[in-house]
C-alpha cells in the first residue's frame, strides 16, 4: 500500500524535515528525512498494544523509518499517528508492517517499515503508554 499524494503531502508538510542524500540503493521511493517524535501503537494478536514514543528518521510514499527504544521483529506490526497541518487535533494514523530492524547504540534500533494503509479506528486506543 502506498500513501495517496494528498496524504502523503499533507503528512510530510505536517513534519519539520531536512535534506540529506540518501542512498537509494533497494527504496522503491525516494525518502524525506525528518525528525520528529511520534507515537506508534503495537500490534499484538490483532489488537492494541503498547503505546511507545519513538523518532522518526524518514519518510515515503511506501514506508518509513524510526528509531526505537523497543526491539520490534521483521513481519510485526503497529499503528503510526502523525499529526494533521490543517487540523492539530485530529491524527493520520496508519497500519505498519516491520522489514528490518537493526541493533544501534545507546539501547536504540532503527527500524524501517512500510505502509499497510489507513488503521481502523479498534487499533487506535493503545494500552497504557511505554518508554
Amino acid at each position: 500500500m502506498e500513501l495517496s499524494a494528498e496524504l502523503f503531502r499533507k503528512t510530510i508538510n505536517s513534519l519539520r524535515g531536512d535534506t540529506k542524500p540518501g542512498v537509494a540503493g533497494q527504496r522503491q521511493s525516494p525518502r524525506v528525512g525528518i525528525r520528529c517524535r511520534l507515537r506508534i501503537i503495537t500490534i499484538v494478536g490483532g489488537k492494541p498494544g503498547q503505546a511507545i514514543d519513538v523518532w522518526a528518521r524518514d519518510v515515503s510514499r511506501g514506508g518509513i523509518g524510526v528509531v526505537s527504544p523497543v526491539r520490534f521483529a521483521i513481519g510485526d506490526r503497529f499503528v503510526i499517528r502523525f499529526p494533521r497541518l490543517d487540523n492539530k487535533d485530529e491524527k493520520i494514523s496508519v497500519l505498519c508492517t516491520v522489514c528490518n530492524c537493526t541493533e544501534i547504540p545507546q539501547d536504540a534500533f532503527l527500524i524501517g517499515a512500510k505502509f499497510e494503509g489507513r488503521a481502523i479506528e479498534e487499533l487506535i486506543a493503545p494500552a497504557p503508554a511505554a518508554a
